[in-house]
C-alpha cells in the first residue's frame, strides 16, 4: 500500500524546519546593510529585513503537504545558508544581490499609525487656514471649493418657501407650502462631452420619491439616498399603524380601567361623607391627577396624528420636487431639441454647399 508522508505530522521533518529557520536568522542578522536598506518602523519593533524575509517565506510554505514542494522549499533553504554566509563579506557578488533584492522590496516610509490621524488633521487645518485667508485677500473669487478643498456643485433644484401658504391644524401642527426652482442654469453645449446634450430621465421610487438619472450606472451615493429616505418614510408608515393597530386598543383599555377606578373612589368619597367621616386625601390626590392627564388613546391619537402630518408633509415635498425636476427635464429637452435642428440645418447647409 502506498503510504502518504504528511510533513506536520512528522517529528523529524519539524526539528529539521525549525533547524533552517533558526541557522537562516542567525546568519541573517550577521549580513551588514547599508543605512538606506535597514530600514526601521517607529510604530513597530525592529525587524531585520532578511530575517522578515526569511519570516515570510516560511510562512507561505507552512500549508504545502506535497513532498515535491516541500522538497524544493527545504533546498531552497539550505541554499540560501551558503548564500548568506558568502554575503557577510561586503561588495561580494552575494552582498550586492541581497541589497539589491531589498532595495526592490523595501516597503514606503510612513509616519507611525498613532500619529498618522494627527498629521492628517493637522494637514487639513492648514489648508483651511490658507483657504480662508486667500478668500479674505480677495484672492479666491472664484468660490469653486468647499472649505475641505472639495469641488463646490451647484445643486439641482432648491427649495423656496411659497408666501402666505402657513396653515396650522387643530392639533396645533404648523405646516407651509414650498416650491422647487432650478439651482443652475443649463450648461452651454461647448462644455458638454461629444456635443450632444443628454435629457434626464424623471424616475420615480417604490415610496413615490422623485429623482432624475442622467446616465447609467447610477452613482451609489444616490441609490443610498433614495433608499434611507425610502426606508424612513416606510418606517413612519409603519409605526403609525402599528400605533392603530395595536395601541390604540390597548389604550382604550387603560383608559376604561382608570374610569372604574375613578367612579370606585368617587363611590367611595360619597361614601365617607355620608357616614361623617374625613376625606382621603389619596383619594383627592388621585382624582386631581386624573383631571390633569389626558387620556391614553388621546396621547395615542396625537401621536398618529404626528406621523400622519409628517407623511403629509413628505408627499407636499415629493410634489412640489416632482414638479420642480419635471420643470428641468422639460427646459433640457427642449434645448435638445432646439440644439437638434441647428445641427439638422448646419448639415442641410454644408451638403447645399457641396
Amino acid at each position: 500500500m502506498p503510504s502518504f508522508f504528511v510533513p506536520a505530522r512528522s517529528s523529524r521533518h519539524r526539528t529539521a524546519c525549525f533547524a533552517l529557520y533558526k541557522a537562516l536568522v542567525k546568519r541573517a542578522r550577521l549580513v551588514p546593510l547599508p543605512d538606506h536598506v535597514a530600514y526601521r518602523t517607529p510604530d513597530k519593533p525592529y525587524v531585520h529585513p532578511i530575517h522578515r524575509f526569511v519570516r515570510h517565506s516560511f510562512q507561505q510554505n507552512r500549508a504545502d503537504t506535497s513532498p515535491r514542494l516541500v522538497f524544493v522549499a527545504l533546498n531552497a533553504g539550505y541554499k540560501f545558508i551558503q548564500l548568506l554566509d558568502a554575503a557577510r563579506t561586503p561588495e561580494s557578488p552575494a552582498h550586492k544581490s541581497i541589497v539589491s533584492y531589498l532595495e526592490r522590496r523595501a516597503p514606503p516610509t510612513r509616519p507611525p499609525k498613532a500619529l498618522r490621524g494627527k498629521l492628517e488633521r493637522l494637514e487639513k487645518e492648514r489648508a483651511k487656514k490658507e483657504r480662508k485667508a486667500a478668500r479674505e485677500a480677495g484672492l479666491d473669487t472664484t468660490g469653486d471649493t468647499d472649505e475641505f478643498g472639495r469641488p463646490r456643485h451647484p445643486p439641482v433644484i432648491v427649495r423656496r418657501l411659497v408666501p402666505n401658504t402657513e396653515k396650522v391644524s387643530h392639533d396645533g401642527i404648523r405646516t407651509q407650502l414650498y416650491e422647487y426652482v432650478p439651482g443652475a442654469p443649463s450648461r452651454p453645449l461647448s462644455d458638454i462631452p461629444g456635443g450632444v446634450r443628454p435629457v434626464p430621465k424623471f424616475v420615480t421610487e417604490a415610496t413615490g420619491i422623485p429623482f432624475l438619472r442622467f446616465g447609467k450606472p447610477q452613482p451609489p451615493i444616490l441609490s443610498r439616498a433614495i433608499r434611507l429616505k425610502g426606508k424612513k418614510r416606510r418606517r413612519r408608515a409603519q409605526i403609525a399603524s402599528a400605533l392603530i393597530r395595536d395601541e390604540m386598543p390597548f389604550a382604550g383599555q387603560e383608559d376604561t380601567w382608570e374610569a372604574n377606578l375613578i367612579r370606585a373612589t368617587m363611590e367611595e368619597a360619597a361614601a365617607r361623607k355620608a357616614a361623617g367621616e374625613p376625606k382621603s386625601e389619596a383619594a383627592a390626590t388621585f382624582l386631581q391627577d386624573v383631571a390633569e392627564e389626558p387620556t391614553y388613546r388621546s396621547s395615542i391619537a396625537v401621536s398618529i396624528a404626528y406621523l400622519n402630518a409628517q407623511l403629509n408633509v413628505e408627499t407636499a415635498d415629493m410634489l412640489a420636487r416632482a414638479r420642480g425636476l419635471l420643470g428641468i427635464v422639460d427646459r433640457e429637452r427642449a434645448l435638445a431639441e432646439k440644439e437638434e435642428k441647428q445641427r439638422q440645418a448646419e448639415k442641410q447647409a454644408g451638403q447645399t454647399t457641396e
